[in-house]
Order: C-alpha cells, then structure tokens, then sequence
C-alpha cells in the first residue's frame, strides 16, 4: 500500500512539474500554475515556517500597536481627520462582532491617554522605535519569503519605515475621504435615486473597501521587502490577499456569532482570545499573498522547497563563472554596473543565491561594490590580471576555513590525487584570462 502511495505521489509529482505544458494553450498554462501555486503555498504552510512567523507577528503588534495607532492619529489629527481613524479601527475589527467594538474603544481610550505632546524626546523617540520595531519585523518575514537574507541599512530603515508611518494614515485621510464626498455628493446622491444607477452605486460601495485593501496589500508588497518587485506581481498577490481578507472576514464573523457559548466557556478571557486569533489569520493572509507575490515574479521557485535551495560545487561554478563573466564584461564595454537584484534575474536564480556568489566574490577581492543606489559590482582589478583559476579557487574555497573542513584527516594516496587534480587546474586555467572570454 505504501509504495503504490509512492508511486502515485511521484506520478503526481511529474504531471505537476512537467515542462510539457509549457507547449499547451493559455488556457492550460494558466490553470497549471493555479496547481502549481497551490502546491507551493500548501508546501510552505505544511513546513511551519509561515505559521511560525504570523505567530511572531501576532505577538509583536500586541508590544507596537498601540504606539503605531497613536503615532497615526497624531499624524491625522493635524489633518483634522482623526475620526477616520476609529472609522478604520470599527471596520477592521468588525469581523469579531460585539467584541470588536469592545476592543476598538479600549484601544482609542489607550490612544486618548497617551499624550504625545508631553512623552518629551525620550519618549516620543521610544515610540517611533516601537513602531520601527514592527515594521522591521514585517520586512524580515517579508524577506524571508523573497529569500533575502539581508535588511535595509539602518538609515534606510528609519526613512523609509518612517514614510510608511506617516504616509499610511494619510492615504487612509484619503481613501475614506474620497469615498465619504463621494456618497454625500448632492449630484451622486441625486443619481442614485434613478435605476439601475442606484443600485449600482450600492454595488460599488460595497466594492470600494475592497479595492482600497488590494491597494494597501499591493503598496506594503512592492514597498516593504529589501529587492526590485514588480508592479504586477505585487498587484496579484495584493489581489488574492485582499480576496482572502474579505473572505475570512465573513467567515470570522459567522464563527463569532454562531459559538453564543464562548464566552461563557473563556469568560473575560475571550475577547483576548478572538482577537489573537483573528490577528494571526490577517498576518497569515499577508504572508500568503506575500508568497503568491513572490512566486508570480519567480515562478521556477515554485518547484523548490527552502531546503533544496543549496547550490553544489558545480552550480557553484557555474553561477560564479557566469556572474565574473557578466561583471567583467560589463566593465569592458564601459557599460552600467550590474546590481545583484538584475544578476539575479539575468542568471533565472534566486536573490539569496545571486547575494551568496556575490559575497565569495567579494572575499576572494575579485570584485567590489560601488557607491551606487542599489549597490552594484565591478571588478577590482584589471581583468586581464584574473584568471579562471583565479575565480575557480575563490568559488571552491568557500566552507574551507570551517573547523570540519579542517579537521579531515586524508591518506596520503588522497592528498597526492587532490594534488595532482589541483595542479592540473592550474596548468589548464591559470593562463586563461577574463579578458580572453569577454566579447
């Protein structure tokens, strides 16, 4: 039983990741990387990973969201327009029903007591680090997702997490705005008193908080994580998410209503727990269209589990070879450094494997990074001073200087092959230049 289990797993397997559908009709190639997605997204849910990470998430918007909420409404009470800002809280915590009216006014009473006017510099500064601590968490998870392994510098950071928090509110100022003139309008108004206008007014209505949320995904996916996004792909995971958002929505607050008993069972506890698990659903919802934005933009991910992301010795020198290859060239033709984001996508490989082969380049010193904004690469010496050997020996030495790589005790009948094998690059590759081998 267990192996025709196998077999037809395997069998599976291959239809799923079969090149043949590539040859099919729009149709067929798009309903194939539907099943694809959905394999991928269900393979990252079952690795625990993503759950892990909404958990984190949950747990750090308890610690900044009072201060991330205070410092909104500072930002929209100057604009006069601190109301919308309970309009959004009621709205988003709609789905919990009665409780979430309850929590929505201890949050704007919590809100109220703060003070920012009197926290002095200490303490309006330990608020924005609060909220700089949340956003940064998201981009790390963000990240992790895009499998980026590292972060905004520290100045990036604090500028561009800090655009967010004060632009955020303002587009809230204006998209409950825009839609609050539009119904009060005497002309629309006047409209909607004629069908099938009126009706389709309502039908609107009803779509707009939808679209704002796509919006809002798609801006936080394209802005947030630290590598080129493309509008398009940020768009559709913005798209699925908010269609998710809405869904779970619904369902949420058919499941609040319908267990009348809840709180009898968890008592005063229950508005806590409601309100945990309908935070650790939105954060799951973001990830996920995090992931569908991420595998829209690289969709050969979709067949890799994190684990497989390793590279061998000889995908090792095939991508460094070729990323030597591409910078070097580059720079003979007077042309513009490339940065890691577009190696990556001239290669078809994953930014954190493009950001691994960079890094043993720049240990080796056979390349340097640039003043520019994204940072790009050049050679650090003329490249008819490096040889192939020259980048093949920085490319195998990587783990070398690891204490298990030191530690291997060999027979001599060992050294004296590896010997020979290195010698034998050496003379084969060591008179071969970069220079020979750019066009």
């Amino acid at each position: 039983m267990t192996n025709k289990t196998d077999i037809y797993t395997q069998r599976a397997r291959q239809w799923v990741w079969s090149e043949k559908s590539q040859e099919s009709s729009w149709l067929a190639r798009f309903l194939m990387f539907l099943v694809r997605l959905a394999v991928a997204l269900a393979r990252d849910i079952s690795h625990g990973e993503l759950t892990l990470r909404a958990m984190s998430l949950v747990y750090t918007t308890l610690m900044s969201f009072v201060p991330l909420l205070a410092v909104s409404f500072s930002v929209l009470k100057g604009l006069g327009a601190h109301n919308f800002l309970e309009d959004f809280l009621y709205e988003f915590l709609a789905p919990l029903g009665e409780k979430g009216i309850e929590v929505t006014d201890n949050i704007l009473r919590f809100i109220e007591n703060i003070k920012v006017g009197l926290l002095g510099a200490v303490g309006i500064a330990f608020l924005l680090y609060t909220v700089v601590a949340l956003i940064q968490k998201i981009e790390s998870t963000f990240n992790f997702i895009w499998r980026i392994n590292k972060l905004r510098s520290i100045g990036q950071r604090f500028s561009d997490y800090l655009s967010v928090v004060f632009v955020g509110p303002i587009l809230i100022f204006l998209a409950m705005g825009t839609t609050a003139s539009i119904n009060n309008n005497v002309i629309v108004q006047s409209i909607s008193n004629v069908e099938p206008f009126g009706s389709l007014f309502v039908i609107v209505g009803k779509l707009l908080p939808f679209l704002f949320v796509i919006i809002a995904f798609t801006f936080v996916y394209s802005f947030l994580p630290n590598t080129h996004v493309k509008l398009k792909s940020a768009l559709v995971g913005g798209f699925v998410a908010g269609t998710l958002w809405q869904a779970l929505s619904l369902f949420f607050a058919t499941f609040v209503a319908s267990f009348t008993n809840f709180s009898a069972i968890y008592s005063g506890f229950a508005v806590i727990i409601v309100l945990l698990l309908w935070l650790y659903l939105g954060w799951l919802t973001l990830l996920l269209g995090c992931s569908v934005a991420y595998y829209h933009q690289t969709p050969s991910m979709m067949r890799f589990s994190r684990e497989a992301l390793f590279l061998s010795a000889r995908q090792r020198e095939k991508i460094g070879l070729s990323a030597m290859l591409i910078i070097a060239e580059r720079f003979a033709k007077d042309a513009k450094p490339i940065s890691e984001t577009e190696l990556a996508t001239q290669l078809g490989i994953p930014e954190s494997i493009a950001s691994e082969i960079i890094n043993n380049l720049l240990s080796g010193y056979l390349i340097k990074a640039t003043l520019d904004n994204p940072t790009t690469f050049v050679p650090a010496r003329d490249i008819a001073r490096i040889s192939i050997f020259d980048v093949l020996n920085v490319l195998r030495d990587v783990g070398s200087e690891q204490p298990v790589a030191q530690g291997v005790q060999t027979t001599p009948a060992v050294n004296k092959i590896l010997l020979e094998m290195e010698q034998s690059v050496v003379d084969q590759w060591s008179q071969h230049r970069l220079s020979d081998y750019v066009d």
